[in-house]
């Protein structure tokens, strides 16, 4: 993995800007699934302003119209499908350019379809190469061919890449990229590659210059946040508490955190702050220590309980959320009883439920047999009656 600056692309982003010179030009981008996504997707649209496009809410106004995929459900997939259906006809009317993006993409059997069924898209990009897009698009425009533009290995990491915010005083500041966890229901190494880390000193400097332009609360980004470690010694707790002595900042954030990665350093350093948010997103996904292991999250119902515990005895003003899954394969009602009893033991000030989606490449498929969708609605019901 290397570090390097966005200048080397600005070349292609000069090269747009000269081909759009005197033409007005629109730009739609619709953006699926996490904060991350979201965050990438305000990098696309600053490059796209930087090559002379103007956003529209509507992409039958559009003459770029970029999708930021997610893969962690399988409804993703027929929404981006649906979508696509919807615009071939203006497509071919207008010409306007369809550029497809985002995890989805680093998926072979996406690909395989998108070439077969919908082989208008003309522009393909994967996770990897966002910061080529502007050198994606230009080829487009001025050779009028397909894109298809995937690597299957961990991207380097840009600094400098021109960003358009969508709030004045709230704004997502990525640290880290990818993980290492591989939970069995779960996509996203495949798609996101291993973890790499930002130089603290990079991510120190974004915040700064957020600061200075009025901005009031940062949320940091990750797969693991407290997994964050930049090589040169610095660890998230370190990161937290660099970012704390920021003036002008005055709410810090951060998702999503590992229960088996959140270190007593971290806990201090929340403590000691009086800008990091009390409210913690600490995922469990399930109550049973029999579907944790399942899942490979390598913990315990037990552990779990534990450091919500400590991390209460520490900063008694503190609230929790989480995620769960509801039906993963081979999940009994004594398993989901466990989920049940956490879910009242720590009570959550918010849940994010998630029923099971069983994806091409995650290996919970081996796990035993799902429940019925029924089942699992009932499940997401007795939740939601039990907070």
């Amino acid at each position: 993995m290397k570090i390097l600056d966005f200048d080397q692309e600005n070349e292609y982003i000069t090269k747009v800007n000269n081909l759009n010179k005197n033409k007005e030009l629109n730009y739609h981008i619709l953006t699926m699934g996490c904060m991350l996504n979201e965050n990438d997707s305000e990098k696309l649209s600053g490059m796209i302003e930087k090559m002379g496009y103007k956003k529209v809410d509507e992409p039958k106004e559009a003459n770029l119209i970029v999708f930021n995929t997610c893969c962690v459900r399988e409804n993703a997939e027929e929404k981006l499908f649906g979508k696509l259906g919807e615009l071939k006809n203006y497509k071919n009317e207008t010409g306007a350019i369809i550029a497809i993006g985002g995890c989805m993409m680093q998926e072979k059997h996406i690909l395989e379809k998108l070439h077969k069924s919908y082989p208008y898209a003309d522009i393909i990009f994967g996770t990897h190469t966002i910061n080529k897009f502007p050198e994606d698009l230009y080829n487009a425009i001025l050779n009028r061919k397909k894109i298809t533009d995937i690597e299957y290995i961990d991207g380097d990491i840009y600094e400098k890449m021109p960003i358009k915010r969508e709030d004045k005083y709230r704004a997502s500041v990525t640290i880290m990229y990818g993980c290492n966890n591989f939970c069995t229901y779960c996509i996203v190494p495949y798609v996101r590659g291993r973890e790499r880390s930002r130089r603290a000193e990079d991510i120190i400097k974004e915040v700064q210059e957020l600061a200075n332009q009025g901005y009031k609360e940062i949320t940091l980004l990750g797969q693991n946040v407290n997994s964050y470690n930049d090589g040169n010694g610095n660890k998230f707790s370190d990161l937290l508490k660099e970012i704390d002595k920021i003036e002008g900042i005055e709410r810090i954030r951060f998702i999503s955190p590992h229960p088996k990665d959140f270190t007593d350093d971290v806990i201090d350093a929340i403590k000691q702050s009086n800008k990091i948010c009390k409210i913690l997103h600490l995922p469990i996904q399930s109550g049973s220590t029999e579907v944790l292991k399942k899942m490979n999250r390598k913990y315990t119902k037990e552990q779990y309980l534990n450091l919500v515990k400590k991390i209460k005895e520490q900063i008694p003003d503190v609230l929790f959320s989480t995620d769960i899954i509801v039906g993963f394969p081979g999940e009994t009602e004594k398993n989901f009883q466990d989920t049940l009893d956490v879910v009242k033991e720590v009570k959550f000030e918010q849940i994010f439920m998630f029923i099971y989606s069983r994806r091409t490449r995650n290996s919970s498929r081996y796990n035993g047999k799902s429940n019925t969708r029924r089942c699992k609605t009932r499940k997401i019901q007795q939740i939601k009656r039990t907070c």
